[in-house]
């Protein structure tokens, strides 16, 4: 049975569509700055699975913590 999409749901379709091709052409230093940036601004919103990571790494590498 067909269900129609919703406005939000079609927009947020094109909307990542359009990044991967943008991402797609960036060449590979620029990824990585992107991907490094992202990742920092993700390690400022807290979640659960970040804490257990955290947790996991400082104490498989008390060291570097």
């Amino acid at each position: 049975m067909f269900r129609p999409r919703s406005i939000i749901a079609t927009l947020q379709y094109h909307v990542f569509r359009i990044w991967l091709w943008l991402t797609a052409r960036l060449p590979l230093p620029w990824l990585h700055g992107l991907g490094r940036g992202l990742g920092r601004l993700l390690m400022l919103i807290p979640n659960r699975a970040r804490d257990t990571t955290v947790k996991n790494l400082r104490t498989c590498f008390p060291e570097l913590s």
